[in-house]
């Protein structure tokens, strides 16, 4: 992603994972938040943001990724929300 975008912010709310990709890729910006409690934190790190990149990898209950996309929508405006979510997937086939 980072090589065809202007800006790159990765955001999780676990900070081993932040820590991580910190240490993995120390070019590219990464905060430790939960998007819910920090919606004026996110807008301002995804500000002009054109895409949104969603990857819950399956381990967050499919009521926190349904509400978590309008609620990304109205903070942050994008083109486009893609989103990675196995049980989204399981609920949608």
């Amino acid at each position: 992603i980072a090589q065809h975008a202007s800006h790159v912010v990765g955001v999780d709310t676990s900070s081993s994972a932040v820590d991580a990709s910190r240490a993995a890729y120390p070019h590219l910006q990464f905060e430790h938040m939960d998007v819910f409690e920090s919606k004026e934190r996110l807008q301002e790190l995804a500000a002009g943001c054109s895409v949104a990149f969603v990857d819950i990898g399956g381990n967050r209950e499919l009521e926190t990724v349904v509400r978590l996309l309008p609620f990304l929508q109205r903070a942050l405006a994008p083109e486009l929300i893609v989103v990675k979510s196995k049980e989204l997937w399981q609920e949608m086939t």
